[in-house]
């Protein structure tokens, strides 16, 4: 899956599916480590300290949280094939 399917799918599926109750950054977290949970760990345990990209409990990062999946999504293919080689 490229970025641009992910995004595309965030905000045309994830989102208007959602439920109530579920923010739209919990929705992008829950989605996140679904399709990535290595990075959604790194994110979560604060690997990336000096910026605000969990945006699970604050939906004001959640284009923070984007732009910087945006520029890592490279890194997804090459876990990817890291574990079909394993």
């Amino acid at each position: 899956m490229r970025f641009e399917d992910f995004y595309t799918r965030y905000v045309g599926e994830i989102i208007p599916g959602k439920p109530s109750y579920i923010r739209n950054g919990q929705a992008l977290m829950n989605f996140l480590h679904e399709i990535w949970p290595d990075e959604s760990k790194r994110i979560v345990e604060g690997i990336y300290q000096d910026q605000n990209l969990d945006c699970f409990h604050n939906d004001s990062y959640i284009s923070i949280t984007i732009n910087h999946l945006e520029k890592v999504w490279h890194k997804r293919d090459e876990e990817q094939r890291k574990y079909i080689l394993d």
